[in-house]
């Protein structure tokens, strides 16, 4: 890891791009990158005009490690600060620790992370903060959100789904997939019932044991739901028993299928995303894209991103401790999916899912803003790049994960 660093920052040289570059750092594996940058390079007069970017797309992974270990870093004392982090966990060591993600914030010149609202949650104290809110407030942090590739995830093009639509096909396209989908997980074939679904991590993060405590509480309304996704055994088995318990409602599928993914936002009308902490947030995106009404939340990028009663719905933020389920996070789900099912039965479905559809979900955005943001730190050489130029090739396949 420790030579990873130091030969990221050694390659640029070699590049056409000379010293005067802003490095981009992502996430705690690379906090030390500003520092080798400023004790081996810029001490020396090499790369002196360079500046880091460090993004954080998940604060809860932070690289911490016994202090005592500082000198494997071979930095100077005077780095030590900026590491220095103590905790009330005994993992890895008790007491006095080392905090790479807190000397990566500390010692870039400036701090991104992957959306407004989840910016503000890092700030506001020491549960979303998770014990790194002080020192954000202090350096600050500017939230950018993700954008998507809207080429792999195209209901017009995709190479997937039984039948390709676009917003002016929406309502006869997604009928003829949602058959098709029935069929294909085994549900009753019935094109007017509303079709429900999940499909990420089943972890505490992505809140599947909340939902599978949920399930109960609404399943007796007019819905199918499928749950696609693998993760902890326990949540699996959780999945596994849906279609024992409501056969002719439920279905939970424990893999990765990426063609049954696309199937299923080309087939169901409403996503279930109950995470208790969401940095961005990826599954939303790609389901406004194939007119599939989201209903997450209140936490990061589903706040930036999820319109309540215009591209989707909120719930209330849930309790971000993972120990156990709060009943009011249950209480909150089955709420918001009979809400949902009352507007899905009104012409007002119709418009949301339209607005949906209509939006610019692709990365030209985010990217023009990340632009801004890098211009601002004066690396000279720096230029904006012309509207429309592409911002990187696009890969043969980018399949996402679920």
């Amino acid at each position: 890891m420790l030579f990873l660093m130091s030969s990221s920052i050694s390659l640029s040289s070699f590049l056409v791009v000379g010293e005067d570059v802003v490095f981009i750092a992502n996430d705690w594996h690379t906090g030390l990158l500003p520092c080798y940058l400023k004790s081996m390079y810029q001490i020396h007069g090499i790369y002196k005009n360079a500046k880091v970017a460090f993004c954080i797309h998940n604060i809860a992974y932070q690289g911490r490690f016994a202090f005592s270990d500082f000198h494997l870093l071979n930095l100077p004392d005077r780095f030590k600060s900026s590491f220095d982090f103590i905790d009330g966990y005994d993992k890895p060591v008790k007491g006095r620790k080392i905090n790479w993600m807190k000397a990566g914030i500390i010692q870039s010149n400036i701090v991104i992370t992957v959306s407004p609202y989840y910016a503000s949650e890092l700030r506001s104290g020491e549960e979303k903060g998770v014990e790194l809110d002080n020192i954000l407030r202090m350096f600050g942090i500017i939230g950018i959100i993700n954008g998507m590739d809207v080429n792999e995830w195209n209901p017009a093009t995709d190479k997937y789904i039984t039948v390709n639509y676009d917003a002016t096909t929406v309502t006869e396209g997604k009928a003829i997939n949602k058959e098709a989908l029935q069929a294909e997980v085994g549900l009753p074939v019935d094109k007017d019932i509303p079709v429900i679904i999940f499909i990420g991590r089943l972890e505490e993060q992505k809140g599947s044991d909340i939902l599978a405590e949920a399930i109960p509480q609404f399943i007796e309304e007019d819905l199918q739901i499928i749950v696609l996704g693998t993760g902890k055994k326990r949540m699996e088995k959780q999945l596994e028993e849906l279609e024992t318990k409501y056969p002719n409602k439920a279905r939970g599928i424990v893999k990765f299928n990426v063609s049954l993914a696309h199937q299923m936002f080309a087939g169901a009308d409403l996503i279930i995303i109950p995470s208790r902490f969401e940095p961005c947030g990826l599954v939303q995106l790609q389901a406004m894209r194939y007119g599939v009404l989201p209903m997450g939340s209140f936490t990061g990028g589903l706040v930036d991103t999820i319109m309540d009663g215009i591209t989707g719905f909120l719930m209330s933020a849930f309790r971000v401790m993972c120990e156990t389920v709060d009943p009011a996070d249950v209480t909150a789900i089955t709420s918001t999916v009979k809400r949902a099912l009352k507007v899905y039965r009104s012409p007002h479905f119709k418009v949301m899912v339209q607005n949906c559809m209509a939006r610019d979900l692709s990365w030209k955005g985010p990217a023009k803003k990340w632009e801004e943001v890098l211009l601002s730190l004066g690396v000279a050489g720096s230029e904006a790049g012309a509207d429309g130029e592409e911002i990187a090739p696009l890969a043969k396949e980018n399949v996402a994960a679920p």
